[in-house]
């Protein structure tokens, strides 16, 4: 949370400096020559220090954005091979079960009989075509 509220600061200071940096001076009631180079010269370099500093958050939102990416990316793949495990395991157990039915069955109607070897073929398609992800060709 501390990292979001950083970076929610950051980006509102950048926001706000821009905003400040970019705009132009209006134009003050004439002084005299002499004040008049002082005040452009404190303005000059208040305007290189607010710029400087616009620059320095504008890096470090940047930064704070590349970390955060890299960071989801890493949840994602981490999720993605998690997910692929289980629907391993859950295959994996399925196909398990459904050899132990069909060699009950086979013991209770003998081998060699056509319609077990056909049962355990169209339930071997089903688990596959259930577990496995639907691709569609247009």
């Amino acid at each position: 949370m501390k990292t979001n509220l950083s970076l929610i600061a950051l980006i509102t200071l950048a926001t706000m400096l821009t905003a400040c940096g970019k705009k132009e001076p209006e134009a003050p009631a004439p002084m005299p020559a002499k004040e008049t180079a002082a005040t452009d010269a404190v303005v000059a370099e208040a305007m290189e220090e607010v710029d400087a500093i616009v620059e320095a958050a504008q890096i470090e939102v940047a930064e704070a954005i590349v970390e955060v990416t890299e960071e989801v990316e890493e949840m994602t793949e981490e999720a993605v091979a998690m997910a692929e495990t289980e629907v391993a395991e859950i295959q994996a157990e399925a196909a398990e079960e459904i050899s132990e039915v069909v060699e009950e069955m086979t013991a209770e109607l003998g081998e060699g009989n056509e319609e077990v070897e056909a049962l355990k073929a169209e339930a071997t398609k089903a688990l596959g075509d259930s577990l496995m992800p639907k691709v569609q060709f247009p």
